[in-house]
């Protein structure tokens, strides 16, 4: 895993790269339960960032193995 931060002048991304590996029958499956597992790890980590930076925060999974990626927008509620 690989964690990485892009901050351009209107947004700030953080996106977390995973070499977990998946069934091919089932990638979108596969992605939406990483989503599921990975979620309140990354929001804790654009909580953080939230308060050194006012930009809107995009939250990110990108598995380069087989091209996947799912990504979301934070809201600190």
């Amino acid at each position: 895993e690989m964690l990485r931060s892009l901050v351009g002048s209107e947004m700030c991304i953080r996106d977390s790269y995973k070499t977990s590996r998946h069934d091919d029958d089932n990638k979108e499956e596969f992605l939406d339960a990483e989503m599921t597992r990975y979620r309140s790890q990354l929001e804790q980590y654009a909580k953080l960032m939230s308060v050194i930076d006012v930009r809107p925060i995009k939250l990110g999974l990108y598995y380069p193995a087989f091209g996947g990626w799912r990504s979301w927008g934070f809201a600190d509620v």
